[in-house]
């Protein structure tokens, strides 16, 4: 009697194969287009440009394989945004008797009083951190010269945990601000070459 049921063992041709090598080769290049887009911590350690090393191993790197630049608003958008600025600033001085538009003003208000309040307040933390390295050594010096090694020694390690902290903050600190003020001098720069054409050919 025969079974009602066979039971075979399939076995994956070497057409199959090929077509599943040819999909995981298409999967994993469609995975390296990706661009790398780094985070805050990925900033910090710089370990987004692993990825991007890993990535020109295996091919020439493309244009597309770099993460945008976020900060840096087109040109045209640039324009837009100062000329926005700039007939809300003459719209303000009508209104007052004897005003007159003033173009700073209007670069200020381009990307809003707190942007600049923002670059300011990490120009401030990064300056007292600078300042605040010396006088934890000056602690730690002090503490030598009046106790020597004695009991109290791991206060000594504390100020110089600090000091490591200190170094490491005013670092990321300065790092965003030189970013945010690079940032700002392009925005104008390419805002206000582009505003300038945009009358003269007018």
């Amino acid at each position: 009697m025969g079974n009602n049921f066979s039971y075979t063992n399939l076995e994956e041709t070497p057409e199959s194969d090929d077509e599943k090598k040819q999909l995981e080769k298409q999967i994993e290049h469609e995975e390296d287009k990706e661009p790398v887009r780094p985070n805050v911590f990925s900033w910090i350690s710089m370990h987004w440009i692993q990825e991007l090393i890993r990535k020109g191993n295996k091919r020439a790197l493309e244009s597309n394989d770099l993460f945008p630049v976020d900060c840096v608003l087109p040109s045209e958008q640039l324009i837009e945004m100062l000329e926005n600025a700039w007939n809300e600033e003459v719209l303000k001085a009508s209104c007052v008797k004897g005003k007159k538009p003033k173009l700073w003003r209007a670069l200020i208000n381009m990307h809003g009083v707190g942007a600049y309040l923002l670059a300011l307040l990490l120009n401030l933390l990064t300056v007292l951190m600078s300042v605040a390295q010396p006088i934890f050594l000056s602690f730690i010096l002090s503490h030598l010269m009046l106790y020597g090694v004695d009991e109290s020694i791991y206060m000594v390690y504390i100020f110089i945990f600090i000091i490591f902290l200190l170094v490491i903050l005013m670092a990321v600190l300065e790092t965003f601000f030189i970013k945010e003020a690079c940032t700002f001098a392009v925005h104008f720069r390419s805002s206000l070459v582009g505003l300038t054409l945009k009358k003269v050919c007018r």
